[in-house]
């Protein structure tokens, strides 16, 4: 029988230490523990058990030998109020803070520091009493950093009454400018959560009149946010700010997941090709156009954006999305009036 090796039968006896219900004999070691199971002379076994209880000690675990506890055992055991850390319990007001300071981390930036830090913090978050709802949103994380950036026109920012509305479960109401048709519109949100991407804020939430989840840009908000007085409202189980912030609007989870590819024409391609998402390819063609293959959840959204580029861009399949833009087109054409 071949000997295990060294770290190997260190972390066995650790487990069996740490398993048995109260001190462990060498007796009990001998034969049973792997490691110490071997057809080596006893004496051979206990000098390299000396070896080994002195590499855990040195190591900092804290083992010691009972001569008799309270049942009358003797053998070996590790101390547990000294071997474990113990729990770590944060207030909510502290639970936020290391949130906040978790997603302040510069992106991009993958220095030994902030490497480190971000590690720790993740770790630590763990243990946070916050609910799983509210750690994973920063609606109450880091609103209360007045250095973050303002986003909303004239000065004043959304943000502080968002983040009251989500912590207290009411409803928003807010004038939105919408990118995609050049216009404003009063929504009613019920905020799920408010995410930070790449110098932006988000807030997500349903939209009521729409009876679907929404991700609006807070920058495009115009005016104040008026809090509702409606009863409060949950967040739907297994919501995931981190799902939908810093995600394109087609690939927000609001229905089945369909392959799509679509042509670009030279002009824009090699943009399109530069810029691909997680899960997404492009297949670029002599002529210096591509085909870029996706997959959405939203295809209304995944057209808006198809649309934007006009001329340039078409729909190869599935038929169903060229349908949708067909549909869109026509639409478009009658609120012009041609």
């Amino acid at each position: 029988m071949a000997e295990i090796p060294r770290e190997e039968r260190l972390l066995n006896l650790l487990a069996a230490l740490l398993a048995a219900p109260g001190p462990l004999p060498f007796s009990a070691i001998l034969g049973t523990v792997a490691g110490y199971d071997d057809p080596a002379r006893r004496e051979a076994v206990e000098k390299r058990f000396d070896r080994d209880k002195a590499d855990l000690r040195a190591l900092g675990v804290p083992l010691e030998y009972v001569a008799e506890d309270e049942f009358g055992r003797s053998g070996y055991r590790i101390a547990r109020d000294r071997f474990f850390l113990r729990e770590i319990r944060f207030t909510v007001e502290e639970g936020i803070v290391l949130a906040a300071l978790q997603r302040a981390l510069p992106e991009g930036v993958e220095d030994v520091g902030t490497a480190t830090l971000r590690s720790a913090l993740a770790k630590i978050s763990v243990d946070s009493p916050i609910s799983p709802a509210l750690r994973d949103s920063v609606a109450e994380q880091q609103l209360l950093d007045p250095r973050l950036p303002e986003e909303g026109p004239g000065g004043a920012s959304p943000l502080p009454a968002l983040g009251r509305a989500l912590a207290a479960r009411r409803p928003v109401r807010f004038t939105y400018y919408s990118l995609g048709r050049g216009e404003t519109a009063v929504r009613t949100v019920e905020p799920y959560g408010i995410g930070y991407f790449r110098g932006h804020w988000y807030l997500v939430g349903r939209d009521v009149e729409k009876d679907a989840e929404r991700v609006f840009r807070t920058g495009r908000i115009r005016g104040p946010v008026e809090i509702l007085p409606e009863s409060p409202y949950e967040i739907p189980e297994g919501f995931h700010l981190r799902e939908r912030v810093g995600v394109a609007p087609w690939e927000l989870p609001s229905g089945p997941r369909i392959e799509a590819r679509v042509r670009f024409a030279p002009e824009v391609a090699w943009m399109i090709g530069d810029h691909l998402r997680p899960g997404q390819s492009f297949e670029a063609a002599p002529d210096g156009s591509g085909v870029l293959v996706l997959s959405a959840t939203d295809p209304e959204a995944l057209v808006r954006w198809v649309a934007r580029y006009g001329p340039d861009a078409e729909i190869l399949e599935p038929e169903s999305l060229r349908e949708r833009m067909r549909a869109h087109l026509a639409g478009l054409l009658r609120e012009g009036g041609g």
